[in-house]
């Protein structure tokens, strides 16, 4: 949609297009928030299952059922492990709005959640030897959960000031964590790149291509098509005399110097829309020419602009393969995996594809549509399988910290990559092909070295990526 969009109305329409939509997109994301917020605070109902319940004032039995059950589930509510649920009496002091129960052991802030470790002094001589004289009492209210010690007298948490901090967490994260990150960096580093990129590629490769070298204007400076082109026409001659043809994918020639005052010009309705009142050009080059220009496109070089109009818009039909397989096939793909798990399998075969549709791309002039429906699949392929493997390489508290550092990775590699792309592409004489695809094609064969040695370090940790969900 954005090169028709700025082809019809202007490349600033485009872009403030795309900060409209952009903006939508916060807005949504907004919106989601402010409704899980609104729910959580009980505007959506169920108000007993979820946080910020207040308690105070409800005397129902349903309150404790569910925790209630667990208790019953867990035997008789000893210190094995089980959970144990106790509803307290409280009443309020005039000392700073503590209040404790009815025996005065447990003091408490009826207006904050909180968590503390409570002494039983009174019955320390009752409990058996080899377990923890502490639990943690969590209180919400008048309801108090005592969460029982795990085996070897700890809660489960740990108390180390270091481990507790988000390096701490990031330090202990095992190889296979590191490997997925690498793997996340170099294969999104093949997709998302060329995609910013796809549009020119597919204009250079397959859509705007070259015309023979050898083709030139008959009146070299003088405009090829448009209101002030030759009334006979400036046909394009090769160096035998010749018509030189052109198919319709081959970009049209220009002149190559003009000399065009607005002042010169009869007609002034022709002028009234230029740019510039002068356009001098010595040697002209496909750079200086702006098809947003009014001289450019109606009055001098109205071929090359219409050829250049419906290329664009061809480019960017076809470009627009690898997201449309992204939207429709990756829930169904998603299941998929869940299913017959065999994620770091996957993430090899994905990155095998990668490489034949950038070998393919680089090397051949053929139709683009099966390359780039190669890396539709590859790509939704991909991101079912690497995402949900974070989760089974690392412990269950630090899921969100590996999420946030394998992001973090990914958008350092992100950053940098267009650098790369745009230093390979100015050393190879300003185009795309082929050294810009080879680059994607190593980066590729990187993922797939990468993913061979997830599948041997899986297998010797017993499986857990190719292991189904259910």
């Amino acid at each position: 949609m954005s090169p028709r969009v700025a082809n019809e109305y202007g490349v600033d329409v485009a872009m403030w297009l795309g900060v409209g939509m952009n903006c939508m997109s916060v807005c949504m994301t907004l919106g989601i928030c402010g409704l899980t917020l609104w729910r959580k605070k009980g505007g959506g109902g169920g108000g007993n299952n979820i946080v910020g319940y207040d308690a105070v004032g409800d005397t129902s039995d349903s309150l404790m059922e569910p925790l209630l059950s667990i208790n019953d589930n867990n035997g008789s509510g000893d210190d094995n492990g089980s959970l144990i649920v106790q509803e307290e009496n409280v009443k309020e002091e005039p000392n700073g709005g503590e209040e404790q129960d009815e025996d005065g052991d447990v003091e408490v802030n009826p207006l904050n959640l909180s968590s503390r470790e409570k002494d039983d002094e009174n019955d320390g001589g009752d409990r058996e030897n080899g377990e923890s004289e502490t639990s943690t009492v969590m209180v919400c209210n008048t309801i108090t959960m005592e969460i029982a010690p795990l085996e070897g007298g700890t809660t489960g948490s740990s108390t180390d000031p270091i481990t507790n901090t988000c390096m701490g967490h990031i330090v202990q994260f095992d190889v296979m964590f590191w490997l997925l990150c690498l793997s996340c960096v170099v294969v999104y580093g093949c997709v998302l790149p060329f995609n910013n990129i796809a549009s020119g590629i597919l204009l250079e490769r397959n859509y705007f291509t070259d015309p023979p070298q050898d083709c030139h204007l008959q009146h070299d400076d003088m405009c090829s098509m448009g209101d002030l082109a030759p009334e006979e026409g400036n046909m394009a001659m090769d160096s035998h005399g010749d018509t030189c043809v052109l198919n319709q994918y081959m970009r049209p020639i220009i002149p190559s110097s003009i000399h065009i005052y607005a002042s010169n010009v009869d007609n002034k309705t022709i002028s009234d829309d230029w740019v510039n009142d002068s356009y001098v050009f010595d040697h002209l080059t496909e750079n200086d020419l702006d098809c947003g220009d009014a001289f450019w496109r109606n009055a001098c070089t109205a071929d090359y602009c219409a050829a250049q109009k419906m290329a664009t818009e061809k480019s960017g039909r076809v470009m627009s393969i690898p997201y449309l397989f992204s939207a429709f096939l990756s829930p169904l793909f998603g299941h998929f995996v869940d299913r017959i798990g065999r994620r770091a399998i996957l993430a090899v075969v994905s990155c095998v594809l990668l490489v034949s549709v950038h070998l393919s791309l680089a090397c051949m002039s053929s139709s683009p549509v099966v390359p780039l429906v190669g890396q539709g699949l590859a790509y939704v392929g991909y991101a079912a399988v690497i995402w949900p493997s974070v989760p089974l390489t690392v412990r269950k508290e630090s899921v969100g910290t590996a999420f946030g550092a394998m992001t973090a990775i990914q958008n350092v590699g992100l950053a940098l990559f267009p650098l790369l792309i745009a230093f390979i592409y100015k050393g190879g004489g300003n185009r795309y092909i082929p050294n810009v695809e080879y680059f994607f094609v190593i980066c590729a064969s990187m993922g797939v070295l990468i993913g061979i040695l997830l599948n041997i370090l899986d297998r010797k940790r017993g499986g857990i990526l190719n292991k189904a969900s259910f």
